[in-house]
């Protein structure tokens, strides 16, 4: 019963070419004077249309189910693990242990804060600094290893 009911409202979608939307949609058309003649034609900007209907739907179903806003704008910046990612680049090619030393304690406290609290971003720039920060001590030591 349901497969039946299913493949009547997709064909009657199909059929009258109009889809249901769970928020107002709004007609928004755009004015541009054709070459061939003098008169303004009037023509639908699909692009603009969608990216308004979606946010004015995502804010819709964000307000109803009272749900946060996960997007990264509103999202605090990590100082300390893009500090540890940076740190650890630079550690590869200058002062490899000193910067892989600090790399891994600015990307483990960045990682932690990250972790802790959701409104910080960064926790990717954590990882990686841990990881490189590691590469970096290890290369030294296998440089110091081989000059002895």
């Amino acid at each position: 019963m349901k497969k039946i009911l299913s493949i009547l409202s997709i064909s009657v979608l199909l059929i009258s070419g109009s889809v249901y939307a769970s928020f107002p949609v709004k007609n928004t058309t755009t004015s541009i004077k054709d070459s061939n003649s003098s008169e303004n034609v009037e023509m639908n900007n699909p692009i603009k249309e969608f990216k308004k209907e979606f946010k004015e739907g995502k804010k819709l179903i964000r307000d109803k189910y009272k749900l946060k806003n996960n997007d990264n704008e509103s999202k605090k910046s990590n100082g300390l693990a893009v500090t540890g990612f940076v740190l650890s680049l630079v550690g590869l090619f200058l002062f490899g242990f000193i910067l892989g030393l600090l790399a891994i304690i600015f990307s483990a406290i960045g990682l932690g804060r990250a972790v802790k609290d959701s409104t910080y971003k960064g926790k990717g720039l954590a990882i990686a600094g841990l990881i490189i920060g590691i590469i970096d001590i290890a290369a030294w030591i296998v440089i110091l290893a081989l000059l002895i």
